[in-house]
């Protein structure tokens, strides 16, 4: 699944070397549609972040996005503590350094549950699930042999709709009912 990542800039502190710190706890912070993943942390002067092998090592530049990340060393845990000592402070400078932790979510996903009524989809399909990042996407509607199609009730409907899309950004699970009849359907009877 893909993971998005936010920086926080809000709980900053001062930690002074020797000092310990303890690192925050992720799911404190809400990002809609998303679940907290981990933490990365990277150093501001020289922009490296610290990695699997224990050492600090350069990105591809000052934005995470497009960066290789699989040698990154995550930190899972919320409230894990840390001492600010050499593994952390650069030996070519005595300037004051600051780290930034970017915390990392993976988009939730969600149900999509569909009756068709007996009706099928002719080589088309419908997703059963989605996220927050999926890109916009209109149902395939259903066909029965000697049925028309009335049109869909369910989730964010109100009444039937014959167009059913779901935007991007949308969240939640969600579930649809076709409508088929015989015809002339019931409306059209009505009306003759």
């Amino acid at each position: 699944r893909r993971q998005r990542q936010m920086c926080i800039r809000d709980s900053s502190q001062t930690v002074h070397y020797g000092d310990s710190f303890t690192l925050a706890d992720g799911n404190a912070f809400t990002y809609t549609g998303h679940t907290f993943s981990h933490w990365y942390v990277r150093r501001s002067s020289d922009k490296k972040v610290f990695c699997y092998d224990g050492n600090w090592h350069t990105t591809d530049g000052s934005d995470l996005y497009g960066s290789d990340v699989s040698n990154w060393y995550p930190y899972n845990n919320s409230g894990l503590t840390f001492e600010m000592n050499d593994s952390w402070i650069r030996s070519d400078t005595d300037a004051d350094e600051e780290f930034v932790f970017w915390g990392f979510w993976t988009a939730d996903e969600y149900n999509i549950i569909y009756n068709l009524d007996g009706g099928t989809l002719n080589g088309k399909t419908n997703p059963d699930t989605y996220n927050i990042e999926t890109p916009t996407f209109t149902l395939n509607n259903p066909t029965r042999t000697g049925y028309i199609f009335a049109g869909w009730t369910g989730t964010d409907i109100t009444g039937t709709s014959k167009i059913v899309t779901i935007n991007h950004g949308s969240i939640g699970n969600r579930t649809y009912t076709c409508l088929l009849y015989t015809s002339p359907s019931p409306r059209d009877r009505t009306r003759s």
